[in-house]
């Protein structure tokens, strides 16, 4: 089961610009641990920035606010390429 934390949770309110659900945080109610639980964001801020940029590598590192290598890097390393 989750629970989502969305940027009214945060006190963010119109400061962040909606875009459904990729403004939104979903968190796990069990025991998953922090770094389980990171690589589980990360992966799913990947997915998303790829999606966002049309599978375009270096527009997506630009969306994620990352080198385009490191951006790379990561990506392998969650085994998305």
């Amino acid at each position: 089961r989750w629970i989502t934390i969305d940027t009214q949770h945060l006190g963010l309110g119109s400061a962040v610009e909606s875009h459904s659900s990729e403004a939104a945080l979903e968190l796990p109610e069990s025991e998953m641990s922090l770094p389980a639980a990171t690589q589980a964001f990360q992966r799913r801020w990947l997915e998303n920035a790829l999606r966002r940029s049309g599978d375009n590598l270096s527009a997506a590192a630009r969306l994620a606010g990352m080198d385009r290598s490191n951006f790379h890097r990561l990506l392998k390393k969650m085994k998305l390429r």
